[in-house]
């Protein structure tokens, strides 16, 4: 069936190779979910292998056996040079450098992206891991921006020294200046990118395309633009940067906590998170930035208002029938 879809015999059965756990390294079902039991003998579960993203897992599964194809080649690193290309678009107001290395204090660094404008520097470190599936996968997103961390926090310091500053711009071909210096991660998923405690600020690159083409944010329930005035001006980007990000706080304060508690005899198992009130998100939007809804947003707005409430409702009953039964 593999050959008659692929269309090549080889291929199928490189496929087929690609995709199966042989008893060497660990086992993980999502990048590979066939098991070779014996020379003709595979097994697989069907409902793992429908759940599968197979080209993400390919990616993933290419990265850990050092593929050339789905690994950097140590010449051009993809994120870095979309980043580039986002900074060149708006060369009237930024001027920037890449791969920035220096030597300070003993200590070798590196900066992935160095930014600048009349009045401010922006150090920008980027970092590129797949879109985690599992905790494993999460810790290594974590991992790459804790190191991340520790060469913008060198290369701050570099530039905090009065007596090694000028000489660094100088080799980075940056003109000297009293510059508010500001750090910036940016990552190739939305993870870690709302207030998460790190140093640094953490952001979604595909964001920073949508603030510098034309600011406008798109949602089935309303229409926002970031921008505070009809053009890009340097200050949208700043507050995108900073903790006064709306479009992070916005999202944060529509978070509602709820409690889940399972009981098990004497024992009880408390769960305490949080879940999105979108309808908030919407009227913290509205508020805070600059609202481009039409009759048709408000109109999609009311309706799931209405199917949200009538939930509740159903769920309420549930719950009251389910007391009455346990008393």
């Amino acid at each position: 069936m593999t050959d008659r879809f692929v269309g090549d015999k080889k291929k199928a059965s490189d496929l087929i190779d690609f995709f199966t756990w042989n008893g060497e390294g660990k086992l993980d079902l999502q990048t590979t979910p066939i098991i070779k039991l014996k020379e003709d003998q595979y097994y697989l579960m069907p409902f793992v292998l429908a759940a599968s993203n197979l080209i993400r897992n390919g990616i993933v599964r290419g990265r850990q056996s050092n593929s050339q194809r789905t690994n950097s080649d140590g010449v051009e690193e993809p994120l870095e040079t979309y980043a580039e290309k986002l900074f060149e678009c708006k060369k009237d107001v930024f001027n920037h450098v890449t791969n920035c290395s220096f030597v300070y204090d003993d200590r070798a660094g590196e900066v992935d992206l160095v930014v600048w404008s009349k009045r401010h520097l922006y150090l920008i470190e980027c970092k590129n891991p797949i879109l985690p599936t599992s905790l494993f996968e999460l810790r290594t997103t974590y991992d790459y921006i804790v190191k991340a961390q520790k060469q913008l926090d060198l290369s701050s310091e570099a530039l905090h020294d009065d007596d090694f500053k000028e000489r660094l711009l100088k080799n980075w071909g940056v003109p000297y200046t009293d510059y508010e210096i500001h750090t910036l991660i940016l990552l190739g998923n939305r993870l870690f990118t709302s207030p998460n405690g790190f140093k640094h600020s953490v952001r979604y690159i595909h964001e920073i395309d949508m603030l510098f083409v034309d600011g406008i944010i798109n949602s089935s329930f309303g229409k926002w633009r970031y921008w505070k005035n009809e053009s890009f001006s340097e200050n949208d980007f700043l507050r995108y940067i900073s903790n006064d990000d709306p479009m992070l706080n916005d999202f944060l304060n529509a978070m509602n906590p709820y409690r889940i508690v399972i009981t098990c005899g004497e024992h009880r198992i408390e769960k305490e998170s949080y879940s999105l009130n979108i309808l908030k998100h919407f009227e913290l939007d509205d508020r805070n930035l600059v609202a481009l809804n039409t009759d048709e947003h408000l109109k999609r707005r009311k309706e799931f208002q209405k199917k949200h409430e009538e939930m509740l409702e159903a769920l309420k009953e549930i719950i009251s029938q389910k007391t009455a039964l346990r008393t």
